[in-house]
């Protein structure tokens, strides 16, 4: 996570019904702020199980993103090695999906949502919308 942006960290999987409920409004948020340079969207598509090749999840993600008509990057993260490191960092064991993380300019950790709630993608905005404006840096 770079220092210095306002990090929206997102991981989420194609097999995943809640993550396909979400991803679309979390998209237009991220693309909404993409503009102002102390923004940062990382998008993390993950495999529920262990058999995946990078190869493969990026198809599953670009043929979701397709047919939901999404403009969005994603990192693809097929082994579930990003998302064990992660949770070890939030001292958890594992992490429901979606998981999302709002980290601050100073890289702390500001918000996590675990699990799909209808209204946390717009507190995510509020949260990131008023780090951007402690920073001086709303765009």
């Amino acid at each position: 996570v770079p220092r210095g942006k306002v990090t929206l960290l997102h991981f989420w999987g194609t097999w995943c019904g809640p993550c396909k409920m979400e991803y679309p409004s979390l998209s237009k948020l991220a693309n909404a702020r993409l503009s102002n340079p102390s923004f940062h969207f990382v998008s993390v598509s993950c495999e529920s199980g262990q058999g995946e090749t990078i190869d493969g999840l990026w198809q599953k993600t670009k043929d979701y993103f397709a047919s939901a008509g999404i403009e969005s990057l994603a990192f693809a993260d097929p082994q579930g090695v990003t998302r064990r490191s992660v949770a070890e960092r939030l001292q958890q064991n594992a992490m429901y999906y979606p998981t999302t993380i709002v980290v601050d300019t100073d890289g702390t950790i500001a918000g996590v949502w675990e699990g799909y709630h209808p209204d946390a993608v717009a507190q995510m905005g509020v949260l990131i919308d008023r780090l951007l404006a402690v920073q001086g840096i709303a765009g």
